[in-house]
């Protein structure tokens, strides 16, 4: 997998296109809240296109869970990575901007939905996807509020 830092495109499962916007630097180790952090920074980048599927990706790779298989040793995130496609109406490797993804998922995954998803997650109690959504989801509405206001014009 290419470095997040250099990537154009990054793969990533899809229940991960959730976490993302709730991450406040916390993680299984130092190795991985690094690691996320540069996924991040990759992501505010315009240019990068995000393919989706099931299972480890490029956040997964300095996961203490990973050390001895090549899979997740939680078989629930391969079933969030099904909710999440279902929900967002994409097939396994479906390649799109991140700006898309962000605006699908702003979209279509409510507060409510986010819970069917990851209610069963050790992180979700912690309340950051939530509020990393709800802050997608304002944002999503303002773009579109001051796009209206632009057509209006």
């Amino acid at each position: 997998m290419p470095s997040p830092r250099r990537a154009r495109r990054l793969d990533l499962r899809a229940h991960h296109l959730l976490c993302l916007h709730g991450f406040r630097g916390l993680g299984y180790s130092p190795e991985f809240v690094t690691n996320m952090q540069q996924v991040v920074e990759a992501l505010s980048r315009d240019a990068v296109r995000v393919e989706v599927g099931l299972g480890p990706d490029v956040i997964c790779q300095p996961c203490p869970h990973l050390v001895d298989r090549p899979q997740c040793a939680d078989p629930a995130g391969t079933a969030r990575d099904r909710l999440v496609l279902a929900t967002l109406e994409v097939s396994p490797g479906t390649v799109k901007p991140w700006r898309e993804w962000q605006e699908r998922v702003a979209g279509r995954i409510s507060p409510a939905r986010l819970t069917e998803i990851c209610e069963d997650c050790s992180w979700f109690p912690a309340g950051s996807c939530r509020a990393g959504l709800e802050a997608l989801r304002k944002t999503k509405t303002r773009r579109q509020h001051k796009c209206e206001q632009t057509r209006q014009r």
